[in-house]
């Protein structure tokens, strides 16, 4: 949730609404539920923390980040692990999001 102190309330009046001091508006952000996906790591470099995931029904590998893995201390993956995310589009593409390890 978002909090904005509106210190021109005439830009309130075009939205429906009525403010006549300075006003505190409530954004909602919604967020759409995302598919939760099962895939197998390629590989994954400790050292420079990142490496690949690959799913069956996605072209490509999927670029995952130490920082998306779900966990305390030191976050890593090892080659054929099965993983648990939510995919993303990132800026080079196919990008996997809070990785859990699948036990």
């Amino acid at each position: 949730m978002k909090l904005s102190l509106l210190k021109n309330p005439e830009r309130l009046l075009l939205s429906g609404a009525y403010c006549f001091t300075n006003c505190i508006i409530i954004h909602k952000e919604e967020h759409a539920v995302q598919e939760r996906l099962t895939g197998k790591v390629k590989w994954f470099n400790t050292t420079k923390g990142f490496g690949f995931i690959q799913h069956e029904s996605v072209n490509g590998d999927i670029f995952v980040h130490y920082t998306m893995i779900r966990g305390e201390g030191f976050r890593t993956l090892q080659e054929g692990q099965d993983v648990e995310f939510t995919l993303a589009e990132g800026s080079n593409g196919n990008q996997a999001n809070d990785v859990i390890v699948v036990t």
